[in-house]
């Protein structure tokens, strides 16, 4: 029986995003192109090693929102959440 085994792995995302300030509050969303492959060693049981590459590209895509909660002069926390989503057919 084949027992395959990963190699190394790679995804990588560039993205653009504008955002939008109202207040203590803000939005964002952006887009872009999502990339990655994958190495898989695959041995058979002759013992023979076969290395499968899956590689692909695709586009992906960010949004976000949150508030900033002033502390003192020039100096807030922020509170945000993000969603990212990168989709590559290999």
């Amino acid at each position: 029986m084949a027992v395959p085994s990963t190699l190394s792995n790679m995804l990588g995302n560039a993205s653009i995003s504008f955002s939008y300030t109202l207040w203590h509050l803000y939005v964002r969303a952006g887009g872009g192109v999502a990339w990655g492959h994958q190495d898989i060693e695959e041995t058979d049981e002759s013992g023979d090693v076969t290395v499968i590459r899956a590689s692909g590209v695709g586009i992906g895509y960010s949004v976000g929102a949150g508030a900033t909660l002033p502390v003192y002069g020039s100096v807030a926390l922020a509170f945000f959440g993000n969603w990212n989503h990168g989709h590559y057919d290999p």
